[in-house]
């Protein structure tokens, strides 16, 4: 400002004292405006280096005694979760430790009193410090499991009858083997094929056997194999579940692995290795031509029976072939 702006403020204007923290400027010729001077702003404090060395320490000391709290309420829940006696304690020492209200799920909160530097280590501390509960809860409910099954195997012989099992019925050997092989095939890569559409118990004479190249005059369709559900033998009980093959060739396209379980049905007597109905799995692969071979089959039927039966188990391959009855008679 120079001082010809200073001679037009002296010549114009006129201030008026009406308050100690703002004075105001009152035009002379324009009496209704009135201009406000914003007093200057107030210094910014500037604290010693020692003043800021000692807010760091206090800092510090905050989140040392933050993370000791929660050692502490850790060695707590440790401690209370190795007294318990039964499930029904355990659970609700996780409740107390663990729940939406629980003590050391409530120690979250305590991140917001913290600097934004030091919130990621103490988040990760109380992270920490759950897991190692969570993971105390759960060996100690699986230990006190194991020994009320070494208490429940315990039998007074002077007590009359049997004593009733406490979990009612099991999963059919037929079923659990079954669920067992579909698993070694499913890790190969195999696709289980089930559905009731694909998968049928109750099929024509085309799918289970003109489909499959297996011409009239077969004798695997001789009446003593199979199971005809007409005069006409065009219905019949699947003797085989080479069917899902045709099935599902018909509605997907190369490549594929398929893996197909299910029941069979055979006219046979029964003995130790016969039964009229009894269970196969299908398997069919195709690639590209020169991607598989024999050899891929053979690895695939070792690698099965190895994890079926065990892995020192040998295994012998005999050709067999299956000629219809004109090359028989021939």
């Amino acid at each position: 400002m120079d001082s010809a702006d200073l001679a037009f403020l002296s010549a114009n204007f006129t201030v008026s004292k009406n308050s100690a923290h703002c004075p105001t400027l009152r035009c002379t010729n324009f009496t209704k405006n009135e201009l406000r001077v914003v007093p200057p702003s107030r210094p910014r404090a500037v604290f010693p280096a020692s003043a800021t060395r000692a807010c760091a320490k206090s800092t510090t000391q905050s989140l040392t005694a933050a993370e000791a709290s929660v050692k502490d309420e850790v060695d707590k829940a440790l401690q209370a979760i190795a007294d318990a006696t039964n499930e029904k304690e355990v659970e609700k020492l996780r409740v107390a430790f663990l729940g939406k209200k629980g003590s050391i799920s409530s120690m979250v909160r305590q991140i917001g009193k913290l600097p934004a530097e030091e919130r990621p280590k103490y988040g990760a501390t109380v992270n920490v410090a759950k897991e190692t509960v969570a993971k105390a809860i759960e060996e100690r409910k699986k230990t006190i499991a194991e020994e009320q099954e070494e208490d429940d195997e315990w039998i007074d012989v002077t007590m009359p009858g049997l004593r009733p099992r406490k979990t009612v019925g099991r999963i059919h050997p037929l079923n659990s083997t079954m669920d067992i092989a579909l698993d070694i095939f499913q890790r190969l890569g195999y696709e289980v094929v089930d559905d009731p559409d694909l998968n049928r118990e109750i099929e024509t004479d085309y799918y289970c056997f003109e489909a499959l190249n297996c011409p009239a005059d077969h004798p695997a369709r001789d009446m003593q194999d199979t199971f005809y559900l007409d005069d006409s033998k065009k219905l019949l009980l699947r003797t085989q579940t080479s069917s899902v093959q045709i099935r599902y060739m018909q509605q997907n396209k190369p490549p594929f692995r398929i893996v197909a379980p299910g029941r069979v049905f055979r006219r046979d007597s029964v003995d130790a290795t016969h039964s009229p109905i009894f269970h196969q799995i299908e398997i069919l692969a195709i690639e590209k031509m020169g991607n598989l071979n024999l050899g891929h089959l053979k690895g695939t039927v070792d690698h099965f029976l190895q994890k079926m039966f065990g892995e020192n188990i040998k295994t012998r391959y005999r050709g067999r072939s299956f000629p219809s009855r004109s090359q028989v008679w021939k």
